[in-house]
């Protein structure tokens, strides 16, 4: 995790400040350089082990103006951090022409607390996800009902359950960052109904022009 990197990196700078100056004489530099390094990597080394428990106790607790409360996941990498909290039952979408009925189960995904995704609660009964045909952010499905669909950047697995609700008979979903695809493919697979398992789902973990440019697969 970031905060125990940091650490890491603080021990092996003061470590490299003792080798400099160990053939000096000064003793007074010689054992602060060692007594912060020693203390550093200690200090990294209990906290490495108590991130990979679960139990890390320092990290994001506030960022762009909101209190990071309730955090089920979170993953650092090059790309962002990614962050998994609960969400209410209430059906989302970005624009429903109705009210729906029902309730069901949902996460939402952030990215550097910010965007976001919701994961929805996936059982296999495509006719609890009936609100999806009211998003309008679907609309294009009720023009051209779909065949083969390509979802770039699959985030929580939202659009391919809208694409399984209207009957696609192939769908590819390609996300380039790699604690997204880990989200839905390990750590909350089986709240999102495995959906990497499904018989007409295909999901892969790469950069959508690059894939599309060298899979065999025709192009959308």
């Amino acid at each position: 995790d970031p905060v125990s990197a940091t650490l890491w990196l603080g021990a092996f700078a003061a470590g490299a400040g003792w080798i400099v100056i160990r053939d000096s004489g000064h003793v007074r530099g010689l054992r602060l350089s060692s007594a912060v390094a020693l203390t550093l990597a200690v200090v990294a080394l209990v906290h490495t082990g108590l991130d990979l428990s679960g139990k890390s106790h320092l990290g994001v607790f506030w960022a762009k103006g909101k209190a990071q409360r309730d955090t089920l996941f979170e993953r650092w990498n090059t790309y962002s951090r990614v962050r998994v909290r609960p969400y209410d039952d209430t059906p989302f979408g970005w624009g429903l022409a109705r009210t729906p009925d029902g309730r069901i189960g949902q996460h939402y995904l952030d990215i550097d607390a910010d965007a976001g995704t919701p994961i929805t609660h996936f059982d296999g009964d495509l006719g609890k996800l009936g609100y999806l045909k009211d998003d309008v952010i679907n609309a294009a499905y009720l023009v051209q009902p779909p065949k083969d669909v390509a979802v770039v950047g699959v985030g929580g697995g939202r659009d391919i359950l809208s694409a399984l609700v209207f009957g696609a008979r192939h769908i590819r979903g390609i996300e380039i960052n790699p604690a997204i695809f880990e989200v839905l493919t390990d750590k909350f697979a089986d709240f999102s109904g495995h959906l990497d398992r499904q018989p007409v789902v295909s999901l892969f973990n790469a950069e959508a022009r690059r894939y599309n440019t060298h899979s065999s697969e025709p192009s959308y």
